[in-house]
Formats: structure tokens, sequence, C-alpha cells
């Protein structure tokens, strides 16, 4: 008796392609994900390079426009490790 479906390896129904075409988009997804991680690890993390540099340059701002006094600069400066 002849089968309206196939599935001897060489003939793939529409949910067989759905199917393949779904795993392929997560693959996809999956190695997107892991070269981002891997960028983002040898690049010095999650936006923590130089974080310290900014804090200062923050710091040396709010000095410069008078927003903190000496006193306040110098804590600050002692409160982010810097000498």
């Amino acid at each position: 008796m002849y089968s309206a479906h196939f599935n001897d390896g060489f003939h793939m129904g529409a949910t067989d392609w759905g199917w393949g075409l779904l795993m392929m988009v997560i693959w996809a997804l999956v190695v997107i994900a892991v070269v981002v991680l891997v960028i983002r690890g040898v690049s010095g993390g999650f936006g923590k390079q130089g974080e310290g540099e900014d804090s200062l340059a923050i710091a040396k701002n709010r000095y410069a426009k008078g927003e903190i006094s000496k006193k306040e600069f110098d804590q600050l400066i002692k409160d982010l490790s810097y000498k």
C-alpha cells in the first residue's frame, strides 16, 4: 500500500523542515552568545576596564568645577585608593 509520508531519509516533510530550521536558529544563537562572551572576556570584562580611571576623572572634574572642596577631593582619592 502507498503511504503519503516518506520517512526514508531522502524525503522530508514540512514538519521536518520546520524542526530543522528551528534547531539551526537555536544553534546560531548559542554560537553568537559564546562569541560575545569570549570577546567580552578577552577585552577585559563587562565594562570594568578603566573603571578606576573614570572615577578619578570624575573626582578631578568635580574638584575643578568647584563642586567639592579640597578636603572632599582628598577623601575621594583616598577612598578610591589613589596615591
